[in-house]
């Protein structure tokens, strides 16, 4: 009898569950990551619109200097309001390296991109940003190399502080540690010969150490120096995640869609660089599939020097300013080739 009354209390239960509907389990997403950068606007999420579609995110960018952010993050911490950053130059990111802003990237991506790695593995060169002899409308030397720089003083710079302290970084890397005194002096006569160039109105200069970036949206004649030599310098558009990131899943995300090669193509065609990769002439993009040869190092090895090169260039401009205190300097407005442009917003 207590058999026959177990199985009729089973068969209900069973009949009542039936009736009963178990909840999804729902993946819980974000209604919105931010990116905060020293180049892009808000009006520039459209860059990113494929993006957006594919996650079902809203990504809302925030004009920022690295300045800002670091104030941001101290402020805020572990609530921060950023997720992502994007900038212009890897010294601008070695900032916030410096400054213990940003979270290790994953492994599989260091290891995969190891070369464009920080040496701090904080962040990732997704755009390829060499350095040129900007000649402006005159006809460019088919053969140019660094070294020039430190010959005469015929030249000129439209770099903004954080491009130069990469090229110096870059300079530094390749003569390495058992060169050191090599460095130190080539960058030295490099400087004179710019501070040279600065107080003489009758010296003309015949080109600019500007980057590929400023050069091709100023459509200006140039060439790429080093390329039957060592290969050129050259400074990067950089990607990194901030520490404490409530959306630290998905700005990883955001951080793999810049990795894959035809995103990259796009992006970095818009952006008016070079993308992380060789295309081997198969970009869509025609400036593209006139890849240049690189310098033989790494972002990686370069980022390394970024704090050295910084603080022998701070000693070398007060020997520099010191040995000219006395020395009026003129007033008068020497010719210049070309006002480059700033890097805008994307149209």
């Amino acid at each position: 009898m207590n058999q026959i009354r177990l199985y009729f209390l089973f068969s209900a239960l069973l009949a009542i569950l039936s009736y009963c509907s178990i909840p999804e389990v729902k993946e819980t997403k974000p209604k919105r990551i931010v990116l905060a950068s020293d180049f892009l606007f808000p009006k520039d999420s459209l860059l990113l619109r494929k993006f957006e579609k594919k996650t079902n995110l809203t990504l809302v960018i925030k004009n920022m200097s690295t300045d800002s952010i670091q104030a941001h993050f101290k402020k805020w911490k572990y609530n921060s309001k950023i997720d992502v950053v994007l900038l212009s130059s890897s010294s601008l990111a070695n900032q916030l390296t410096n400054a213990k802003v940003l979270n290790i990237l994953p492994d599989n991506i260091v290891e995969k991109h190891s070369p464009l790695i920080s040496y701090n593995k904080d962040w990732i060169a997704i755009g390829i940003n060499p350095y040129v002899f900007d000649y402006g409308d005159s006809i460019p030397k088919k053969n140019s190399f660094y070294q020039n720089l430190t010959k005469s003083a015929n030249w000129t710079t439209s770099l903004n502080k954080g491009e130069l302290s990469a090229f110096y970084a870059s300079v530094s890397n390749h003569f390495g540690k058992s060169k050191k005194q090599e460095s130190q002096e080539w960058i030295r006569k490099m400087m004179l010969n710019l501070e040279e160039n600065k107080k003489d109105l009758k010296n003309i200069p015949v080109y600019s150490l500007n980057t590929f970036q400023k050069t091709h949206l100023a459509n200006a004649n140039y060439s790429i120096p080093n390329q039957n030599d060592y290969g050129c310098f050259y400074d990067g558009y950089c990607i990194g995640i901030i520490k404490n990131s409530k959306n630290y899943f998905w700005a990883e995300k955001l951080v793999r869609y810049f990795l894959v090669e035809n995103n990259n193509e796009v992006l970095t065609w818009k952006l008016n660089l070079f993308p992380f990769f060789n295309p081997k002439g198969r970009s869509s993009f025609e400036f593209q599939n006139n890849f240049p040869t690189l310098h033989w190092s790494s972002m990686k090895k370069t980022s390394k020097k970024f704090n050295d090169s910084d603080y022998l260039i701070k000693i070398l401009q007060t020997q520099i300013d010191t040995t000219n205190v006395s020395i009026k300097k003129p007033t008068a407005q020497r010719p210049i080739i070309r006002a480059t442009p700033s890097v805008e917003p994307i149209p």
